[in-house]
């Protein structure tokens, strides 16, 4: 059209438009279903289970731990808590469950978690003593609710980054922004390092990819918000997407004294 036409307008589309599928891959449902009209398999799904197995990381596999983020999806009576942490790629690199205890008893648990002294292979294939505590650099919690109570706990004895943006309450909003920063990461090419992995070895894989898996994508606000949740039947959850999908949100923005990640 601008050979056509002569008008850069049509350039500034183009620019845009591969801006968008850099960002995004070519294969991201968003990429696919607005500008080449595709049918998705993820239409009603938020993921599919080839392509989040797909992502799944071997023990062989080393990935960096330098920079870490930890996403928090709490639970006390329904559910249980789940603290996802990851680095700045947004590689998961653990899961923790809690069980449905009071609040306090349950960051106590957390803390004695990330402060637990681990060995893994750095970057350079040389075993590296290390806790997670100390090398978090910023933290998003869901506040919704109870969740309020033990997010506020958190910043003001825990001893974490905890800002106040690292509060999150869910809204049509903040849920779409993160599942979009998460599915933005699960869709990128394989070989990017910005994509989005998981330990597939770890002991409770099969929650977080079952849940995953069953998760249902909608869109509300005439079609401006992805609303992302748990299937409506006996016993559907979605904490460990929810906790892994802050994780990432708070990788995507940054840390604090740079971007308050959350």
């Amino acid at each position: 059209m601008f050979e056509q036409t002569g008008d850069a307008r049509h350039l500034d589309y183009e620019h845009a438009f591969e801006r968008e599928v850099r960002k995004k891959g070519r294969q991201n449902p968003e990429i696919r279903r607005n500008y080449y009209l595709e049918d998705t398999v993820e239409e009603g799904n938020f993921i599919s289970r080839e392509r989040l197995l797909s992502c799944g990381r071997g023990p062989d596999i080393i990935v960096p731990f330098d920079q870490l983020y930890l996403g928090l999806d709490w639970g006390r009576v329904s559910d249980q808590t789940i603290a996802t942490v990851g680095n700045n790629q947004n590689d998961d690199l653990d899961w923790f469950a809690y069980p449905k205890t009071r609040y306090e008893e349950q960051i106590e648990l957390l803390i004695a978690d990330l402060k637990h002294q681990r060995t893994r292979k750095n970057l350079h294939g040389v075993d590296e003593t290390f806790d997670y505590f100390s090398r978090i650099v910023g933290v998003r919690g869901d506040s919704t609710g109870l969740g309020d109570f033990p997010m506020e706990f958190l910043q003001q004895h825990s001893g974490l980054p905890v800002g106040n943006q690292s509060l999150v309450k869910f809204t049509l909003q903040s849920k779409h922004e993160m599942y979009t920063k998460w599915e933005e990461a699960l869709f990128r090419e394989p070989g990017d390092p910005m994509r989005f992995s998981y330990p597939k070895n770890h002991p409770l894989v099969t929650a977080f990819e079952e849940q995953s898996i069953k998760l249902v994508r909608e869109y509300k606000g005439d079609g401006e918000y992805l609303s992302v949740h748990h299937p409506d039947e006996p016993g559907g959850r979605d904490d460990y997407p929810d906790s892994t999908a802050l994780m990432v949100m708070g990788a995507t923005a940054g840390s604090i004294g740079e971007i308050l990640f959350a």
